[in-house]
């Protein structure tokens, strides 16, 4: 018998890609693609706030965090909407 007969004898039912489970996969990956985005941009421009402010030390309020912050929040939505939006 071959190797290949014995495999598809142990697995008969195998279950065949459903079009749908497929399509909320790609839903999934998306979305998370999407999620993981906006953290990484909001991430760097929080960063190079408080980067900005360890340069401005004559400051006492954090300016540049505060406006990186925003910033990057605003970017964030922007580009996940982008995203969302488009087919």
């Amino acid at each position: 018998m071959n190797p290949r007969d014995m495999s598809q004898e142990k697995h008969p039912k195998r279950r065949k890609n459903n079009p749908d489970e497929k399509q909320s996969l790609t839903r999934y990956a998306r979305y998370s693609a999407i999620a993981f985005q906006m953290v990484v941009v909001v991430m760097l421009f929080v960063f190079g706030g408080v980067k900005l402010d360890s340069l401005w030390k004559a400051m006492d309020f954090p300016v540049a965090t505060l406006a990186g912050t925003i910033l990057g929040i605003v970017l964030a939505l922007y580009y996940s909407l982008k995203d969302l939006t488009k087919n």
